[in-house]
C-alpha cells in the first residue's frame, strides 16, 4: 500500500463523535459507558457476547464446507471486514471505534446457508427478507431474552445500511461516514474473498471463471494485493472528494465489473440441496411451534443445525435439543410476535 501522507486524517472533521452514541436505554448492566468509549462497549462487549455473533462461525459465507477449515464462514469474513474497515478509517481520520463496532455486527442477521436461506425465507413469508434488517431486529428485540443488546444508534444504523446486494455501491443520507466505510469494506472483502474460495475449491467451467479471473487480476495477483489496491483507491478518491466516496478512482470501475461478474456466478453455486433441507426442517418446526415462530426459529439456526435435522429420516424432540436453538427456544416462544422485517430504528 502506497498512500501519500497528505491523505492521513483528511476526513477527521467529518468524524462522528461519541456525543451521538445514544442508546435506547440509558443504563443496563452491560453498559460501561461511564468508564469506556461507548462504541468500544458495542464492539468489545455487547456484540461479541451475543448469541447472534457466536453463531457466525457456523453460517455460510459463500461455500458450505464445514469439513474444510480454510473455507471462509461468516465469522472469518466478519473479522476480515473489521481489518479492512479499521485500516481505511485510521487513514482517513474517522471514528475507528464506531467503524469497528459496525463491522463486527454487520452480519449477525444472516440465516443458515447465506443468501439461499435469505431467499427461502422471502419465499415462505411473501416478503423480502433482508439480513441487515434482521440483524437490527435481532440486536433490539431478540438478544438477551428479548431485552436486546442496547447497542448505540450509530452502530445499529451502520448495520442496517451496510448491504447493497448486487446493486451499485450507493451512499444514502442516513449513513455516517463510518457506516460508508463499513459498507465499502464489506464489499471489498466478500467479492475478492469469495472469488478466492470459489476458484480454489470448485471445479467450475472455464467459461464461467476466466472472465472474472482476468478482470480481478487487474486489482492484483492475490488477495492481499487486491485489498490493498481497493483501500488505496478508496482513500485517494475520498481525499479528492472530501467524503468517503469511491467514484473519483479508476479502480472503482474495475471493482464494479468484477462485482457484476461475480454476481453472474453466485446463482450457479447450488452445491447442496439447501432449499430441500430448509423446507424439511421448517415443516417439522411448524408442527411444533406454528408457522410464525417456526420461521423465526429457523432464521436463528445455523448451517449444521439444519443439516443435522434434515438428514434424519424421522424427527424427535431430542434431536432439537442438540441444536444451537434449544437454549433460546423457550424465551423465543414467550416473546410477543416479532416483525422480522421492521428494524424499529428511528
Amino acid at each position: 500500500m502506497n498512500i501519500d501522507k497528505s491523505i492521513q486524517g483528511c476526513l477527521s472533521s467529518l468524524k462522528l463523535t461519541e456525543t451521538f452514541a445514544k442508546r435506547s436505554k440509558e443504563k443496563d448492566e452491560e453498559t460501561l459507558d461511564h468508564v469506556m468509549n461507548p462504541f468500544v462497549v458495542d464492539s468489545d462487549v455487547k456484540i461479541p457476547g451475543s448469541k447472534g455473533f457466536r453463531k457466525l462461525s457456523d453460517k455460510t459465507q459463500v461455500l458450505t464446507s464445514p469439513w474444510n477449515g480454510l473455507v471462509r464462514n461468516r465469522n472469518s469474513h466478519t473479522m476480515e471486514v473489521v481489518g479492512v474497515a479499521t485500516t481505511i478509517s485510521s487513514i482517513l481520520g474517522l471514528n475507528t471505534n464506531l467503524v469497528r463496532a459496525i463491522a463486527i455486527g454487520h452480519d449477525i442477521g444472516h440465516v443458515p446457508f447465506g443468501h439461499i436461506g435469505e431467499a427461502f425465507i422471502s419465499t415462505v413469508t411473501g416478503k423480502q427478507f433482508r439480513h441487515e434488517v434482521f440483524g437490527v431486529v435481532l440486536a433490539q428485540k431478540i438478544e438477551r431474552k428479548g431485552d436486546g443488546l442496547n447497542a448505540t444508534h450509530p452502530t445499529l444504523s451502520g448495520i442496517l445500511h451496510h448491504s447493497r446486494g448486487s446493486g451499485l455501491l450507493k451512499v444514502s443520507k442516513e449513513m455516517s461516514q463510518e457506516a460508508v466505510v463499513a459498507m465499502y469494506s464489506d464489499k471489498f472483502d466478500y467479492i475478492t474473498a469469495d472469488y478466492n474460495d470459489i476458484s480454489k475449491r470448485l471445479r467450475l467451467p472455464d467459461s464461467w471463471l476466466r472472465p472474472v479471473t482476468q478482470k480481478i487480476n487487474e486489482l492484483g495477483m492475490n488477495q492481499r494485493m487486491r485489498i490493498n489496491t481497493l483501500i488505496t483507491g478508496l482513500c485517494e478518491s475520498s481525499f479528492e472528494l472530501g467524503q468517503v466516496d469511491f467514484s473519483a478512482s479508476a479502480i472503482e470501475k474495475i471493482f464494479n465489473e468484477v462485482k457484476s461478474l461475480m454476481y453472474g456466478i453466485y446463482p450457479k453455486l447450488g452445491i447442496y440441496p439447501a432449499e430441500d433441507f430448509l423446507i424439511r426442517v421448517l415443516c417439522y418446526l411448524e408442527r411444533l411451534f406454528g408457522k410464525e415462530k417456526a420461521i423465526l426459529i429457523l432464521a436463528l439456526m445455523t448451517d449444521n443445525d439444519i443439516l443435522s435435522l434434515a438428514r434424519k429420516n424421522t424427527f424427535d424432540i431430542s434431536d432439537l435439543e442438540l441444536t444451537s436453538i434449544w437454549e433460546q427456544k423457550d424465551y423465543i416462544l414467550n416473546l410477543p410476535l416479532i416483525d422480522m422485517f421492521d428494524p424499529g430504528l428511528d
